[in-house]
């Protein structure tokens, strides 16, 4: 099954974003997907479930809050434009935002935190 699994849409492309305990079940959220009006195109971003004591669900947790407050106290960047997941210690960022230079500028917040095991961006610019 689907543990957490976040979505995101944006001008009709879907991120699916989280962890799964099946092939199957990403087979089944996909079709789900693809199937919904408006649907363009559809872009999992899934890992599978593991146990790993150095990265935890209250690890998680405390990186995407503390990345959310770290962008949204960054002047080079619009914070509340950007979405932030975390998924197994690693940072996935989505969201509309104006330039590349914002887009470049959150990765390097997001890559100051010693926790943060990689990172994806997911981000659209407009300009």
């Amino acid at each position: 099954y689907l543990v957490d699994v976040g979505v995101e849409s944006f001008y009709g492309k879907v991120y699916l974003i989280g962890e799964y305990e099946s092939y199957a079940d990403i087979e089944k959220v996909i079709t789900l997907a693809k199937a919904t009006s408006g649907v363009r195109e559809v872009v999992p971003h899934l890992m599978q479930i593991r146990k790993d004591p150095t990265c935890t669900s209250a690890t998680n947790l405390a990186l995407q809050g503390n990345v959310k407050v770290a962008l949204l106290n960054e002047g080079e960047v619009w914070g509340t434009n950007i979405h932030v997941h975390a998924v197994q210690c690693h940072i996935i960022l989505a969201g509309v935002i104006e330039t590349r230079l914002e887009e470049l500028r959150a990765i390097e917040v997001v890559e100051r935190f010693i926790d943060v095991r990689s990172t994806t961006s997911y981000m659209r610019v407009l300009h």
